[in-house]
């Protein structure tokens, strides 16, 4: 529990306030509304706002995930849930829409394929070692840098694409597919 007080000397008013206090997360006390700006940008009241509220709360699990090869099949299973939400897609899709959204030229895009076909999600990538063959993240990457690098990298993919659905929480999933494959680096056949 926490608790304050705040004295008006206009009013000549004195209020206590008093409430949960959690590190996790905003709370309220009592009397005093808590609000954070970006909320009130976001509509949940579209399918894509719904999708990416539920998108948030995977990416808190992701941060409070207890070891890093927990991480990253968080991240993983962040980034399928963003390109897919309503059903299972291959990896090989999931990959081309994220490629997509991520990579600003072709030569990027290019680049980014290939990161994900053979040190990513590529049958000797990250994920197949780790889900396949039982191996850590740690032992794959012992170099704690080299992990801290990975997983910024993630990050910028995730936030590609929350960022993106945030600004057009509103649409329908249907629209938002339509936007995404017109908006991106050139047409996803995989997404189809």
């Amino acid at each position: 529990m926490a608790g304050a007080m705040s004295y008006n000397s206009k009013a000549r008013e004195a209020r206590i306030v008093g409430g949960a206090a959690f590190t996790y997360t905003i709370t309220d006390g009592l009397g005093m509304p808590v609000t954070q700006p970006e909320w009130d940008n976001m509509s949940t009241t579209g399918e894509v706002g719904t999708i990416v509220d539920h998108g948030l709360t995977l990416y808190s699990n992701l941060l409070e995930a207890p070891s890093n090869t927990a991480k990253f099949m968080q991240a993983v299973a962040m980034l399928e849930y963003l390109a897919f939400p309503e059903e299972y897609r291959p990896l090989k899709k999931v990959r081309a829409v994220v490629v997509r959204d991520s990579a600003k030229t072709m030569q990027e895009h290019d680049l980014l394929t290939k990161r994900f076909q053979n040190d990513l999600f590529g049958p000797n990538g990250y994920r197949t070692r780790i889900v396949h063959n039982g191996q850590r993240l740690e032992h794959l990457i012992p170099d704690r840098h080299e992990r801290i690098s990975l997983f910024r990298e993630l990050d910028g993919y995730i936030r590609n694409m929350v960022d993106d659905m945030i600004n057009r929480s509103g649409l329908t999933w249907q629209e938002y597919v339509e936007h995404r494959k017109h908006n991106g680096l050139g047409r996803c056949d995989d997404e189809d």
